[in-house]
């Protein structure tokens, strides 16, 4: 018998287990639909990146060891997220790196006789560097190149530079240039046998630092995640106070493992600091006197030439150039946002929020034209280097401190439509179940500001070198800025609202809130004609101030009925597309796949079709899954009680064969850390075809979610249709072909269904299903769960 694509989706899994009769989907579906539109074609490339992959929240912290050892990530799996966002083609070697972001843009760089008066006072203290008077040559040698001797030579030198660069005059030469009459000291220092406080994470621990030290009173200190990043009285450093991040090349290791390692430090600074738009690092050699400088923002990374500082009549007076004017740059030009903040004046750099970061707003609808606005405390903090770096802050007004707003931060693709004009476009056309955003800015662009028009020598391009980066070409630094440019934006919202996976959260307010981003979701495509195409636990918040919940009004909407209320919105229309007027080739606007990793649909992880309602309706069911397993409630499922059942053989037990499907702590981890492929085939696997493995993943649902248990089974008959032999089949999208005929996997045939007996159109769930009706059975499936959980949640009040 020939066989099909609904057989070819079982190749990538071993036969197993045979499924039994699932129950049918909601019946009822409307015939009629609204308008249809148009999905181009189009899959951006999917790519495994840190800044895809959200950062444990409050509920993982929640299950780590009492003594609050637990990482937020391991440093094993944060090199590999860095490594995967930092492609060769992603990093550029600038043989005029020095000119390109000190000479041409600060006053900070030491004139060349200025650093050769360093240098002689480096000599005249003994520090480093020698001098041969008669050749009035200047030379530098470390006194070894093992990890220990050389990182505290190079942090004696370094301080030594900055001292001596002080003792000359040189820092009130450039006082000028400071902007705030803060107060604070620069400390070369390693972190090599004590972490950097700040994130929880005792592995990460850079050779080298160029930190400021402040005195931080809890006055000035507003909240308390604030004050755990206070430096420490031990004199240990924080990662909010570090400027730049320096690795030593391990004895044995490749430059390549050794970049990773600075870019994975990079990352962590990137988390710490919300206000960072890019950040200085420097890479020094294991086999001889050489060094390279690095620069990182959300775009990729701009490295320096190898620089050689054996002695004067080589690099070595431009090395000191640059790390004496490590003391002496701006908070701009050591690559912090300034545009839109002011802080307080006792701080010389926005760390974060316990610099008392303030904004202005703009806005004539808000009570006054102009007023200052507080940022209180981070909301959302995205992982990662190159991409977004969203940050999303609760804030106040200081006219009117009741005003409780809500601050977005990205940096979105420059190839895209503002994320203020989607949400402009959705309110003129209607839609329901999205915050009201009161204004939207845009500031610094990467290629413009950041990298100051960097412009690739043609002349004198960066030799080949076994110690340097792979060289990219300037032919090729000019394709990659085009699709990876990007531009920081700024949205303010009226209201706030919690994440779903938040701990805080009752099984009934997830539950309302997923009712709310479905219809805020539908309204969205059916109504606004935008499709979403990024659906996640961070996108979908929950309103626990009844202020804040929206009640529909007669006629509003068509998606859901006058009257009804919604508990609930649908945020972040970053990765959003106006479908009537996107094309195929630049549907993202950015080189990078759409999507939260663990919630990307089966189809998108493999680049087979194109985004559209359907692969967001599956990200949807992984949104329940994920809240519903991971849900830490007081006194209820933790990773404790996950072992006692495990070992009294209670729910979390384990296929027959043997493997552990899903795994202790969250069950969900395979899709985090797996490649594209393997979290596909997890899915098909363990959700998709053998139900045995799918009830599993029920029985781990947390306590109190016993009910969300029938809504994932029902939901998951609404995704996949059951085929001949019972198993849940994948389906795959047809288009159209020559001649009136389709296209599905294995080529073109007059009849959709002849062709391909799993095939699904554009404007269909599965073969059958529309979209229009595949959200109605889904829309009844959550208003039975409300349903369910008012009236135990009434049943215990009574």
């Amino acid at each position: 018998m020939p066989k099909t694509d609904r057989d070819s989706d079982r190749d990538i899994i071993s036969p197993g287990f045979q499924s039994r009769q699932c129950k049918s989907p909601r019946a009822g579906a409307p015939s009629s639909t609204p308008a249809h539109y148009y999905y181009p074609h189009h899959s951006t490339p999917v790519k495994r990146k840190a800044s895809s992959i959200p950062l444990p929240g409050p509920n993982f912290q929640r299950r780590s060891d009492s003594n609050g050892t637990k990482c937020l990530r391991s440093a094993a799996t944060a090199s590999v997220l860095v490594q995967a966002e930092l492609p060769p083609d992603s990093i550029y070697t600038d043989a005029r790196f020095v000119e390109t972001f000190f000479l041409n843009h600060t006053s900070a760089l030491p004139s060349r006789t200025e650093a050769v008066d360093i240098l002689a006072g480096l000599v005249r203290q003994k520090i480093g560097v020698i001098h041969d008077v008669k050749t009035g040559v200047y030379s530098c040698l470390p006194r070894g190149f093992s990890d220990g001797i050389f990182v505290d030579w190079f942090c004696e030198l370094a301080s030594g530079i900055t001292r001596t660069a002080n003792q000359l005059g040189l820092d009130q030469q450039r006082s000028s240039v400071s902007p705030t009459t803060g107060t604070g000291s620069f400390v070369w220092s390693s972190a090599r046998t004590l972490a950097p406080a700040g994130l929880r994470n005792r592995n990460m621990k850079p050779d080298i630092t160029l930190a400021i030290e402040e005195a931080l009173e809890d006055a000035s200190v507003s909240s308390k995640a604030a004050k755990a990043r206070a430096p420490q009285p031990s004199g240990r450093k924080s990662w909010r106070c570090i400027l730049v991040v320096g690795e030593h090349q391990s004895s044995g290791s490749t430059v390549q493992c050794a970049q990773t390692q600075l870019a994975t430090y990079a990352h962590e600074v990137f988390v710490v600091q919300p206000f960072r738009s890019s950040l200085f690092g420097f890479l020094s050699s294991n086999k001889k006197p050489a060094i390279t400088f690095w620069h990182f923002d959300r775009a990729g990374a701009v490295c320096s030439k190898v620089l050689d500082y054996t002695s004067s009549e080589k690099d070595l007076v431009t090395v000191v150039q640059v790390l004496a004017a490590f003391s002496w740059l701006t908070p701009q030009q050591y690559g912090f946002h300034t545009a839109s903040i002011e802080w307080s004046q006792s701080h010389l750099y926005p760390l974060d929020e316990a610099c008392q970061i303030s904004t202005q707003l703009n806005c004539a609808s808000f009570k006054q034209t102009k007023q200052q606005i507080t940022l209180q405390e981070p909301i959302f903090v995205a992982a990662g280097i190159v991409g977004r770096g969203t940050r999303v802050w609760k804030c106040t007004s200081l006219s009117s401190p009741s005003d409780v707003l809500a601050v977005k931060y990205s940096w979105r693709s420059t190839g895209r439509l503002a994320e203020g004009d989607l949400y402009l476009l959705a309110a003129e056309k209607g839609v329901i179940g999205l915050p009201t955003v009161i204004a939207s800015d845009s500031y610094e662009d990467i290629e413009r500001d950041v990298r100051h028009s960097l412009v690739p020598d043609p002349v004198n391009p960066p030799p080949s070198n076994v110690d340097s980066t792979p060289d990219t070409t300037i032919r090729q630094y000019e394709t990659y800025m085009n699709s990876h440019n990007r531009i920081l934006s700024r949205l303010i919202f009226s209201t706030t609202g919690t994440t779903i996976d938040h701990p805080s959260l009752t099984p009934l307010c997830i539950a309302r809130a997923l009712y709310a981003g479905l219809i805020a979701h539908a309204s969205l495509l059916f109504e606004g004609g935008i499709l979403h195409r990024d659906i996640s636990t961070n996108n979908i918040l929950a309103y626990t101030d009844p202020t804040n919940v929206i009640r529909i009004l007669p006629g509003k909407s068509k998606v859901c009925p006058a009257g009804d209320m919604l508990f609930g919105c649908l945020i972040d229309l970053d990765y959003a597309i106006n479908i009537g007027e996107v094309s195929a080739v630049t549907a993202s606007g950015a080189g990078d796949r759409t999507g939260t990793y663990p919630f990307i649909a089966i189809n998108i992880l493999l680049g087979r079709e194109g985004h559209r309602y359907r692969h967001d309706l599956e990200s949807m069911f992984y949104v329940l899954l994920w809240v519903a397993c991971n849900h830490a409630l007081p006194n209820f499922h933790s990773a404790s009680s996950a072992n006692e059942q495990q070992g009294k053989g209670g729910r979390y037990n384990v296929p027959i064969s043997g493997m552990i499907v899903w795994p202790q702590g969250n069950p969900l981890e395979p899709w985090l850390l797996g490649d594209p492929l393997e979290v596909a085939s997890h899915k098909v696997m363990n959700i998709v075809t053998y139900e045995a493995h799918f009830e599993q993943l029920l029985e781990r649902f947390a306590e109190g979610f016993e009910a969300f248990e029938q809504a994932a089974y029902d939901f998951r008959s609404v995704l996949w249709e059951s085929g001949q032999s019972g198993i849940y089949v994948v389906p795959q999208e047809v288009v159209p072909g020559e001649g009136g005929g389709t296209v599905g996997k294995r080529g073109r045939s007059g009849s959709r269904r002849r062709g391909n007996s799993n095939a699904v159109g554009k404007e269909e769930i599965k073969p059958g299903l529309s979209n229009w009706q595949g959200f109605l059975q889904v829309k009844g499936i959550f208003e039975r769960l409300v349903t369910e959980l008012e009236k135990n949640e009434q049943e215990l009040e009574g």
